[in-house]
């Protein structure tokens, strides 16, 4: 089993790791957004867009991380695993 120093050191690198790839996730969709205004070619345009969407999953895997280093393990949760609380939409039907 890992110390309890270890697993700070894993958790801080993950999420080193995580912001790192948000951050360039970030700064490729800038760039590329950047080019295609000045070029006119909605060929970047297109690609910008889609770096984007790899912008959303990078940010949901930074926010993934974060959470689920909340959770500590347990005799019983050896896994610790933590739960995003969460208030489920209400539907009103008129």
């Amino acid at each position: 089993m890992t110390s309890p120093a270890n697993s700070a050191r894993f958790s801080a690198q993950k999420r080193r790791v995580a912001l790192h790839s948000m951050l360039a996730a970030a700064a490729l969709t800038l760039l590329k957004l950047a080019t295609g205004l000045l070029s006119g070619s909605l060929g970047v345009l297109s690609d910008a867009a889609h770096s984007g969407l790899d912008l959303v999953g990078a940010s949901l895997t930074f926010f993934s991380v974060r959470v689920s280093d909340q959770g500590r393990p347990t005799k019983t949760t050896p896994m610790a695993t933590a739960r995003l609380k969460t208030s489920p939409p209400s539907a009103k039907s008129s």
